[in-house]
């Protein structure tokens, strides 16, 4: 499996006007084939962190979700709304077990 995990910086001033977006694209990448999770949340502390977790079956479902013309019409939407910045972190995963 295949974890993406870490975090959209988003002006205070703009977090309204890219709701919608957020909305469409998670729901987008939720019903993507190969797609265990997808959570996106504001930060406790800091306003204008967006942090992002997901977690993919494995390499080729995350490629097609990495090509997919949602995730280009999000990070179109995340530019032009002056959210280009963001800090992401991949992760491979060879086992999980419930605690």
């Amino acid at each position: 499996m295949i974890a993406i995990a870490g975090y959209v910086r988003v002006p205070i001033g703009q977090r309204a006007a890219l709701q919608p977006h957020i909305e469409t694209y998670v729901a987008a990448c939720r019903a993507e084939p190969g797609c265990r999770e997808f959570t996106v949340a504001w930060d406790a502390v800091d306003a204008e962190l967006m942090r992002m977790f997901e977690v993919f079956d494995d390499e080729a479902a995350f490629a097609a979700h990495d090509a997919s013309t949602h995730v280009q019409i999000w990070r179109q939407a995340r530019a032009s709304l002056g959210a280009p910045g963001r800090e992401l972190k991949r992760y491979e995963i060879s086992s999980v077990a419930a605690l």
